[in-house]
């Protein structure tokens, strides 16, 4: 008879420090709130990005109709 036993271990270690994991579970929703507050100011950004180029070449426009 070959009875044969296999055992796999998995050491467990934290990606990321203590306080940021016990955040995480106190916050869930933390994550998703800063790429909010991340694409709200690229939005912001390119928004006003866009604003300079219309008024720019509005300006333009209005200098080779005078």
């Amino acid at each position: 008879m070959n009875n044969k036993a296999y055992r796999s271990e998995e050491s467990l270690t934290l990606k990321s420090p203590l306080i940021e994991a016990v955040n995480k579970i106190r916050n869930p929703n933390q994550a998703l709130e800063n790429k909010i507050d991340n694409i709200s100011e690229v939005v912001k950004q390119l928004s006003q990005k866009v604003g300079s180029i219309l008024n720019s070449k509005a300006i333009g426009y209005n200098e080779i109709n005078n």
